[in-house]
């Protein structure tokens, strides 16, 4: 379930910082399309990534989905706490 947790938290994170609002909040720079388009596709494929491995684990389909569901509903918190702390400490 760590594994679920921490693959999740990275494609959040990379989802976030496609935005460009959140990356200049982060790194105080624009961000080129390029980047933004790495970002995506490294997000996604890593929250599908925690879905597979959650779906591999010894649980009912139905149960393993609702287990993504809930690591990812705090894992939106967790990635929302991450970002307001930095911008504070700015």
């Amino acid at each position: 379930m760590l594994i679920v947790f921490i693959t999740q938290i990275i494609g959040l994170l990379c989802l976030s910082l496609s935005m460009d609002k959140h990356f200049k909040s982060i790194f105080k720079r624009a961000l080129t399309s390029r980047l933004s388009l790495y970002f995506k596709i490294s997000g996604w494929l890593t929250i599908m990534m925690s879905l597979l491995s959650v779906s591999l684990m010894s649980f009912t389909f139905s149960i393993a989905i609702l287990y993504w569901l809930a690591f990812l509903s705090v894992n939106i918190l967790f990635v929302v706490l991450i970002y307001s702390s930095i911008s504070a400490k700015k």
